[in-house]
């Protein structure tokens, strides 16, 4: 067995560390795309990946110290399990939207539309981030990774009414 890793890392290290969530973000935005183009259904494809993204963060937070291995490897699929729906909800909503009759080529509202769905998702982020930043220490910072799963299961939820 390996040893598990220590529980606090550099600022260098944890920031080359997240960029592999990204990473996997950006292979899970391919093959959300590419499955739900084949089939034809967006809300099963992001349903069926936030199903799995919710209980992954929980391994991620159970497994991701054992060592630097598996701490990439999870990484990547959190990545691509957490940030594949999100670019297909994202993509897909912009895609019908600019299709709508309501718009009739008006590429001014589809911008604006598109930045408002965009800029939604950030806030979650942002406020976020401004949490852990002022109250990271402690109780707080502990459950960030349930909040997120919880976000996740409503966010699932809502994915059968956008599509």
């Amino acid at each position: 067995m390996g040893h598990r890793i220590e529980a606090t890392l550099g600022p260098a290290l944890s920031g080359d560390l997240s960029t592999l969530f990204d990473v996997g973000g950006i292979v899970g935005g391919i093959a959300a795309g590419v499955v739900s183009d084949y089939t034809g259904m967006y809300a099963t494809t992001c349903s069926v990946m936030l199903t799995f993204a919710a209980p992954m963060l929980f391994v991620y937070e159970k497994f991701g110290t054992y060592n630097f291995s598996v701490n990439i490897i999870l990484l990547l699929i959190a990545g691509l399990l957490v940030n594949g729906p999100y670019a297909l909800i994202t993509t897909a909503v912009s895609a019908e939207l600019g299709t709508h009759h309501s718009l009739q080529g008006n590429s001014k509202a589809l911008a604006t539309v598109t930045a408002i769905i965009d800029g939604t998702g950030s806030i979650g982020s942002c406020s976020l981030d401004w949490l852990c930043q002022n109250y990271g220490s402690g109780f707080f910072f502990d459950k960030v990774d349930h909040d997120n799963a919880v976000n996740i299961r409503l966010h699932k939820l809502c994915a059968f009414n956008v599509f």
